[in-house]
């Protein structure tokens, strides 16, 4: 499964909004999609950062026409009844979209067949998402074209800008649910770092730029992994004491960040790019 980050577009009080959710641009990762290929049915689940809670469900979809190719427009509404904590924070959460202080979304889709992929070289030389085998950048050279594909759900989604938004949630908040969930959302965003004073981060940054790799949709991942690794390790157990090769990041808290980080490395998987597995794996110790 791989993830894309739109802009949502117009939301309003009762919970429904419309945002684009996937263009037949190329992706940070260097994929391709093919608009006309895409399956997205109503009522696929609306989730926050690919993640429970459901907080509704995707009631339409349509193609437009984009000045650089067609895209996929979205209709969702969040479920505003109900009682209790959870519904409290539906309707929090459709408060933060209709007056803008969220607005990122992020389809998740996938693939039900290998024959609807192909390499991006290996297309012919006149289709609009072929890329030459002298290519330098190296995301694209390994990238991949989705002839097709479908929608397996889409979220709100929240970025490194939104961490003031939602601290300030969680601070006003009387219901103990709703505010740890914004503190906790809030703390699995990436805290700015300077790179060169953690030897992890750098060492990554330099590997991934001596590769020719897009540095940019993996720094905050890493900047995030890196302040939790710096954060004072809790004692180790007797169990981990006993280990003969104890984990390098076997105190970092599982969250957003490190599944976001094993996301791309699923993405380098795929695409068989060897030595740049070899360089994450080497300075985070996976």
């Amino acid at each position: 499964m791989r993830l894309r980050a739109i802009e949502l577009e117009d939301a309003s009080a009762d919970g429904s909004f419309t945002g684009m959710l996937a263009t037949s641009g190329e992706a940070s990762d260097g994929h391709r999609l093919n608009m006309n290929g895409g399956n997205l049915e109503a009522g696929l689940p609306l989730l926050v950062n690919h993640r429970e809670p459901l907080i509704g469900q995707w009631t339409g979809f349509e193609r437009v026409k984009l000045d650089d190719g067609v895209g996929i427009r979205g209709t969702a509404r969040i479920n505003m009844d109900g009682e209790g904590s959870p519904a409290e924070l539906r309707r929090d959460l459709a408060l933060l979209v209709s007056s803008g202080d969220i607005r990122g979304l992020s389809l998740r889709w996938d693939v039900d067949s290998d024959a609807d992929v192909q390499r991006r070289i290996d297309l012919p030389k006149a289709h609009p998402a072929h890329v030459g085998q002298d290519e330098p950048h190296r995301l694209r050279r390994f990238g991949l074209f989705f002839a097709a594909w479908r929608g397996v759900e889409g979220s709100i989604g929240f970025v490194p800008k939104d961490r003031e938004t939602l601290i300030g949630r969680s601070e006003r908040s009387e219901d103990v649910f709703v505010r740890d969930f914004y503190r906790t959302s809030a703390e699995s965003l990436a805290v700015p770092l300077d790179l060169s004073e953690d030897p992890h981060v750098e060492a990554l940054a330099r590997g991934v730029a001596d590769l020719g790799l897009d540095f940019a949709g993996l720094r905050a991942t890493v900047e995030g992994i890196a302040a939790r690794l710096a954060q004072p390790e809790a004692a180790p157990t007797a169990t981990q004491l006993a280990q003969p090769e104890p984990q390098l990041r076997a105190h970092v808290a599982p969250g957003d960040l490190v599944e976001s980080f094993r996301a791309e490395l699923r993405a380098i998987e795929e695409r068989q790019d060897r030595r740049a597995l070899d360089v994450i794996r080497e300075t985070l110790g996976r």
